[in-house]
């Protein structure tokens, strides 16, 4: 597939049609956020929670993830901003959506904006198709983030490659929102329409409750419990001793029960 990953203006104007464009009017990739969630439950009969690990294939696509990024250490200068997403668009399916950071407001725009022929484009956002990676965003960039356009495609095809070409109901992207959330954290944003042809994408001051819908999740998670809550968290840490403490298998179904009696009476 033809990649549209670092492009000038002119270039997206001239190949989106061909490349992007009949993949959404095809309906490979869903034009709303409920969409793109429904196509997940009706694959597993549930949507992902925030943390997306009550998803199993979400779990192992973490895990192939992890896999690629071992065997090209390069990829490690990226990994902390990957995210996996529900891939989906809010606009027309012959729209070129970008994004860039307004600075005077604090926040990212994103969708219809006009696009600069002479700007360069970096693609921040992948669905996948039985043909490869496809991508659907482009961040406004210069040299400095180049690199890191280049190595998310890459990444991306040869994670579609790893997948053997399967077409799991989940995208792939750069998380770009650096200016308003510290790379590494998994701060919330919240998008917020202003027009049919436009959204503006701003950072919430508390983590939205579990009963909230999430199209993005943490690609790489080193620590399983940057994931929980503080009691959970505790709780997590004493599970990862106790199975690191010698004792023989019986020993250990020994001490579970106990555990499991115990949690039972109070």
């Amino acid at each position: 597939m033809t990649s549209l990953h670092i492009a000038t203006g002119a270039e997206l104007i001239r190949l989106a049609p061909e490349i992007l464009f009949p993949a959404v009017k095809d309906g490979e990739l869903p034009q709303s956020p409920s969409a793109a969630l429904q196509r997940i439950y009706e694959r597993y009969y549930r949507v992902p929670n925030l943390s997306g690990d009550n998803i199993i294939d979400l779990v192992v696509l973490r895990k192939r993830l992890l896999e690629l990024i071992a065997e090209e250490p390069e990829f490690e200068t990226i990994q902390e901003n990957l995210l996996f997403t529900a891939p989906h668009t809010h606009w027309k399916h012959d729209n070129i959506i970008t994004t860039k950071f307004d600075s005077e407001h604090n926040r990212y725009l994103i969708g219809s904006l006009p696009v600069d022929p002479d700007q360069f484009y970096m693609a921040v956002s992948y669905f996948f198709t039985p043909a490869g990676a496809c991508c659907y965003e482009w961040l406004t960039g210069d040299d400095t983030f180049a690199r890191k356009a280049t190595l998310l495609n890459q990444l991306a095809n040869r994670f579609h490659f790893r997948n053997a070409g399967a077409c799991y109901p989940f995208g792939l992207s750069f998380d770009y929102r650096t200016n308003l959330i510290a790379p590494g954290d998994f701060g919330c944003t919240i998008e917020v329409p202003l027009s049919e042809e436009l959204s503006a994408i701003y950072l919430l001051d508390e983590f939205p409750d579990e009963r909230e819908e999430a199209v993005a999740w943490k690609a790489i998670i080193t620590a399983p419990e940057e994931l929980l809550g503080d009691d959970a968290a505790t709780l997590y840490q004493e599970i990862k001793s106790f199975v690191s403490e010698p004792g023989s298998t019986v020993q250990r179904v020994a001490r579970i029960k106990r555990i499991m009696a115990s949690l039972e009476k109070d």
